[in-house]
């Protein structure tokens, strides 16, 4: 581990090296591991979320979607091994600088488009798209969407419990705010949002 780059309501991101390959990996883990044994939801706790992450990016290999390398478990506890991007989250980006030109929004909003295309053709919904979850590499912006973490697959049977908003409000669909079920439409909408 080098450095810690960013946290979010589950996880904290690390730069780290992964030395037999030699390369800068980013590192995922659960920023409370008391909170991690105690869960989120009636039926999933942050662990099962941090693998059902995992495996929910591992079925997407696309350009814009931030890969994942592996997951290893720590004290029991698992890690996820990522690309590491070296740039900035468009939240920073417009924290930092403010409106974009439109030929950078489009851009961006293009290549948020496109990984959410891989993304919905596997039946994945994201549910956090948010400038925070955008990242942008290198001079030319491109675009990797991270943090699938309230990720839901289209087949999946499990539910999250009615009591919890999934999602972040500036951003979520009304279906989300309303905590009906939701589908690929509900991330169209976060994108147009943040766009």
């Amino acid at each position: 581990v080098v450095r810690e780059i960013g946290r979010g309501g589950m996880g904290i991101v690390y730069e780290g090296t992964d030395e037999a390959l030699e390369r800068t990996v980013a590192i995922k883990v659960l920023k409370d591991l008391e909170f991690a044994q105690g869960g989120h939801s009636q039926e999933v706790n942050p662990s099962q979320r941090l693998i059902a992450e995992a495996q929910a990016i591992a079925a997407l290999q696309h350009e814009n979607i931030l890969a994942i390398y592996s997951v290893v478990f720590a004290s029991g506890n698992p890690v996820l091994i990522q690309q590491y991007v070296d740039g900035e989250s468009l939240g920073s980006l417009l924290r930092r600088q403010g409106l974009l030109e439109i030929d950078q929004c489009v851009s961006i909003s293009l290549q948020i488009a496109r990984g959410l295309v891989a993304a919905h053709e596997r039946g994945i919904v994201h549910r956090d798209l948010k400038p925070d979850n955008i990242l942008l590499e290198g001079e030319n912006k491109s675009v990797r969407i991270a943090d699938f973490g309230l990720a839901k697959r289209q087949d999946s049977t499990t539910q999250t419990s009615g009591r919890f908003l999934i999602g972040t409000p500036l951003y979520m669909s009304p279906e989300q705010t309303q905590k009906i079920s939701v589908d690929e439409r509900s991330d169209l909408f976060s994108l147009v949002v943040l766009s």
